[in-house]
């Protein structure tokens, strides 16, 4: 299941794990509580499909023994099972992740679809202090509620692009562009207001964060070339 490309190839790995039913399940849950760090992580994607529960009761212990780069496949994993719950299963992972990580699974959350994450993504998005929060991830997270096309999240985008202080933004520019991007993606009507309030060019709110494309086949969608 880790080795595969295309989603109708692990769909048929899951068909088949449905066959071997409860003995299967078990040999999983065994590997993912008992196998080695290069096992237990290439079983989560599958696991992921068959059983979203038993990867919130054992893979957060297992993510503490493990380094970063680990986390860094659990992501992919997860991100590329293309399970429902892909989305809960990052959010509850959040707290173990390594914070070089965390970006990517933020990225995720908001591919994954599921507009019940929005509230936590708001959290994240808002002004706030948070010691495992950087002005990255509140980025990412702007991003995500984007992407997840959450009304609710206007009137925070709207303050984030808009708050002042005396004569100053409150907010760097760079996370204002991308509020304003994120607004875009909920409203695209509001493009002439957001270019007169918040003082933006054209370009800044051309380049908006793609979204995930459900025509494609592949279990992960780049978005950029990979440079070695």
């Amino acid at each position: 299941f880790a080795r595969c490309r295309e989603r109708q190839e692990c769909d048929r790995l899951v068909d088949v794990m449905g066959q071997l039913g409860q003995a299967g399940n078990q040999h999983l849950r065994e590997l993912l509580r008992l196998g080695t760090e290069k096992e237990a992580a290439a079983a989560v994607g599958l696991i992921s499909r068959l059983d979203y529960m038993m990867i919130l009761e054992l893979l957060p212990a297992r993510l503490r023994e493990w380094n970063r780069f680990y986390h860094d496949i659990v992501v992919r994993q997860i991100a590329a099972s293309n399970a429902p719950e892909r989305g809960q299963i990052l959010l509850e992972l959040l707290d173990v992740l390594d914070h070089m990580v965390l970006p990517q699974a933020v990225d995720e959350i908001g591919m994954s679809g599921d507009r019940t994450l929005g509230p936590a993504l708001m959290v994240m998005a808002g002004d706030g202090v948070s010691h495992s929060r950087s002005p990255f991830i509140q980025v990412k997270a702007i991003e995500a509620l984007g992407r997840l096309r959450d009304v609710n999240a206007i009137p925070l985008l709207q303050t984030l692009v808009q708050s002042r202080k005396m004569w100053k933004w409150v907010h760097p520019r760079e996370l204002r562009v991308a509020a304003a991007q994120a607004l875009l993606k909920i409203e695209p009507r509001c493009a002439p207001q957001l270019m007169e309030i918040g003082n933006f060019e054209l370009e800044e709110l051309k380049s908006l964060p793609l979204d995930p494309d459900s025509s494609k086949n592949w279990t992960r969608q780049r978005r950029y070339e990979r440079i070695v």
